[in-house]
């Protein structure tokens, strides 16, 4: 299982991960990068992960095994996992979201949700399919304050004057633990920029109306390989 720096978004190797032990979510390739990634920007999304309990001092400290809060802390580390596969392929169809040969201002003024719930059972134990998508829907930036304190930030600009893409991951998971929103967010490189915005507009238009169809599809059916060709591909559903 490969994991990703969420500051440098260089692969860490195994057995160098280093994870916020207050959220219990963004993985870093070294303390350098942890402290880089919380002056810049974790620290206003930062909340502590639900399954954490607080000791009298203040402190966060693991639940019991077997209580609810250690039900949450797995449930979250099992999205974790998934993401591991996943995220880059949440990111991409993220940008596809937005329509920027039309809007190429959008990332400025919008977000994207996407809601996962996990699969009760699976089978044949494929750690791809353990998660499904059900939801995806491209939000204006006044509508982040719904899912939580920290949200309204989400829409930015980072030091190069780059718009910064935000994708929220809601979780849905009836009668079972619950995992508050997450920010995930990424940056389309400068060079790359351009073919975004100069891409014919009815096929960026076209592609924009049925992302949500398709990745939900892809996550079901694909690999992430497979997943990030589908529009480029033209394997569309």
């Amino acid at each position: 299982m490969k994991y990703r720096c969420f500051h440098c978004n260089e692969e860490i190797p195994q057995g160098d991960v280093k994870r916020c032990s207050r959220c219990r979510i963004t993985t870093y390739c070294s303390k350098e990068c942890q402290r880089a990634a919380w002056k810049s920007r974790h620290k206003e999304h930062c909340v502590p992960h639900s399954g954490l309990q607080v000791a009298p001092d203040g402190k966060l400290g693991s639940p019991a095994k077997g209580s609810s809060g250690d039900d949450v802390l797995q449930m979250g580390r099992r999205l974790n996992k998934w993401l591991v596969h996943w995220r880059d392929v949440l990111l991409d169809f993220s940008f596809w979201a937005h329509d920027l040969a039309n809007h190429p201002d959008s990332a400025g003024k919008h977000f994207v949700l996407m809601e996962v719930t996990p699969k009760q059972s699976s089978a044949t134990n494929d750690k791809l399919r353990d998660f499904v998508v059900t939801r995806g829907i491209l939000l204006p930036a006044s509508a982040a304050k719904a899912f939580g304190p920290t949200m309204p930030n989400i829409i930015h600009r980072n030091e190069n004057d780059a718009e910064v893409f935000a994708l929220v991951l809601t979780f849905n998971n009836p009668g079972g633990p619950q995992l508050d929103a997450r920010v995930m967010e990424s940056g389309i490189p400068r060079e790359t920029m351009p073919w975004w915005t100069s891409m014919d507009k009815a096929t960026s238009a076209f592609c924009a109306a049925v992302w949500e169809k398709n990745l939900i599809h892809a996550i079901m059916t694909k690999t992430p390989q497979q997943a990030f060709e589908t529009f480029r591909g033209g394997d569309v559903v």
